[in-house]
């Protein structure tokens, strides 16, 4: 079920288009979508950081499979525009 699917692998980057990092953000892949615009970087880090608990809180709360990879869909998907690539490319297990 969806509450065993919680915990979250810690992954390399696939296929070797990303050098794997220790940093949770892809600093120049953020500077880059944002335009090297310091204030909306820093707009949408705080954004990503108010959402991701949301993310967060639905898979927990999730009833369903569906409900599950709806919530973990809407997290990788903003961690990876942000890049925060071991987040979006990260993998359930299941326990």
């Amino acid at each position: 079920m969806a509450s065993e699917m919680a915990v979250w692998a810690d992954t390399v980057p696939s296929g070797g288009a990303r050098k794997p990092s220790s940093r949770p953000v892809d600093l120049v892949h953020l500077s880059r979508y944002t335009l090297g615009e310091r204030a909306i970087e820093r707009e949408v880090l705080e954004l990503f950081c108010t959402q991701s608990l949301v993310y967060l809180e639905r898979l927990r709360a999730a009833q369903s499979d569906s409900d599950w990879k709806d919530a973990a869909h809407s997290l990788k998907g903003s961690a990876s525009a942000i890049g925060a690539w071991r987040a979006a490319e990260a993998e359930p297990l299941s326990e």
